[in-house]
């Protein structure tokens, strides 16, 4: 009976993308990054469970159907130089991974990168929908870190409720007060609505720079403050080094990039850089004044244990970079090829997820895998940066840019701390969405020439001429 109903669920879910795209498609960018990572599950079927994924991937088919059309080509999103890497890489990842994973690749992988990429690509229209999307990720951080809160301060933990949807899950496996009790510099560390503080923190790293960015949108508007203190305060209670040490990489790619920007007066730099500073300096005056207990938190933390990091007389890093020349080894046993999944190198060859995502993938598919991978993380922001040198942009375009920029350099970062990569799909719907206005409809170009000087939708192109002119 279930899985007549998760069959039922999915065509339902298909129509509703087909007939209502627009509602449809944006109530799951509402919905999927908030419960997607923490695989909320509607039917808990034997055979294939309805999760909040696989609903949104069959309202993305649906949407897609309805949208595609002469203006809008299926080929269209393969234009964009990222998604042919995450295509070749993906097929990699498959190829090594058959043999152990094949049910997941199908019925969750693959369904997962077709939704971050095309449900985006179909419904983000304009520069309008774009910033609308950036909120929404902005106000989902807020939430998250008010989860968070509520988590460390009362009983109730969102991620006990959303896991205990999944059949056959473990909740033991949450670091729940009720299951597993984890600590950091004496205090109780909250897990977030992953249900994992490495998974929620590296959310979180991304989310940051956007909600900066909200932040200085505002016009003595106490609103846009909410977010950057909700996630702020979130980060503390989740005591994540690897969150931190992403975001601050984030923010000194964004000052980097609004020093060097053209056409902006030295005092308009040093006036946003005040503001800037203002308004980063307000969650650490509200933790100081409103909480003694997140002050405490937050000094624990940085005496107990990012300062020994930093020192190199931490245990717990010690013993991380000890398995680095562990896993070097067993690339060294098979270079090219690898020893199997990713899932099989994390959990089989190394028994831990405390190692960088790069060493998994050169364990699973060697240096060809691996290379691929660096292609990757290299190219997401590096291209958003170069695009944001435009001299054509207006300012508000350019600030967007710079601080999408930073949020994926802090996105990228964390993930040499541990391989834990659920953040990838929002990071995947934002780029994809800056891609189509910036790129795909060519809005500074279209405005500036003629039709025949138009030159071809190709963002190979378009980020060459932005590094000429810049």
């Amino acid at each position: 009976m279930l899985n007549y109903l998760s069959i039922c669920g999915l065509i339902l879910s298909f129509l509703a993308g087909l007939l209502f795209p627009r509602k449809a498609g944006w109530a799951m960018l509402f919905v999927v990054p908030i419960l997607g990572p923490a695989t909320f599950t509607l039917v808990s079927s034997t055979l294939l469970p309805l999760t909040i994924y696989r609903v949104a991937f069959a309202i993305t088919v649906g949407v897609a159907v309805s949208r595609f059309n002469g203006d809008l080509p299926r080929s269209a999103v393969f234009k964009s130089t990222l998604v042919k890497i995450v295509f070749f890489f993906a097929l990699f990842v498959i190829i090594v991974s058959l043999g152990d994973r094949s049910k997941n690749l199908f019925f969750s992988y693959i369904p997962e990168l077709v939704l971050a990429f095309l449900l985006c690509f179909v419904l983000i229209r304009d520069e309008e929908d774009l910033f609308k999307l950036g909120k929404i990720f902005v106000w989902q951080g807020a939430l998250i870190g008010v989860f968070i809160i509520l988590e460390y301060f009362t009983d109730f933990d969102i991620s006990v409720f959303l896991r205990s949807t999944v059949p056959g899950y473990d909740l033991y496996d949450l670091q729940a007060k009720q299951y597993v009790y984890t600590t950091r510099a004496g205090f109780f560390r909250a897990s977030g609505i992953d249900g994992n503080a490495v998974q929620t923190g590296y959310r979180l790293a991304f989310l940051f720079p956007l909600t900066l960015w909200y932040a200085s949108r505002s016009r003595k508007n106490l609103l846009y403050m909410i977010p950057l203190v909700c996630v702020s305060v979130g980060l503390i209670f989740l005591q994540t080094r690897a969150a931190l040490g992403g975001i601050l990489v984030g923010c000194l790619v964004l000052f980097f990039g609004f020093a060097t920007m053209r056409k902006i007066s030295i005092g308009s730099r040093l006036a946003l850089f005040m503001k800037l500073g203002v308004i980063a300096a307000i969650p650490i005056l509200f933790v100081m004044i409103f909480s003694p207990t997140m002050l405490n938190i937050a000094t624990g933390f940085w005496q107990e244990s990012v300062v020994p990091t930093l020192m190199g007389t931490d245990i717990g890093t010690q013993s991380k970079t000890a398995r680095i020349p562990v896993a070097i080894d067993h690339f060294l046993e098979k270079p090219f090829w690898g020893h199997g999944s990713p899932q099989y190198a994390y959990y089989v060859v190394m028994h831990t997820d405390d190692i960088p995502s790069l060493f998994i993938y050169l364990l699973s598919g060697g240096i060809f895998l691996g290379i691929l991978f660096l292609v990757l993380i290299y190219y997401l922001p590096k291209s958003v940066l170069t695009l944001a040198k435009r001299g054509d942009f207006e300012i508000e375009q350019r600030e967007f840019l710079l601080f999408s920029a930073a949020a994926f350099v802090a996105g990228v970062v964390v993930i040499f701390s541990n391989w834990q990569e659920a953040h990838f799909m929002i990071m995947y719907m934002l780029y994809i969405s800056i891609y189509k206005v910036y790129v795909h409809n060519l809005t500074w170009t279209s405005q500036r020439q003629s039709p025949e000087e138009v030159f071809p939708v190709d963002d190979d192109t378009v980020f060459h001429l932005a590094e000429q002119e810049a």
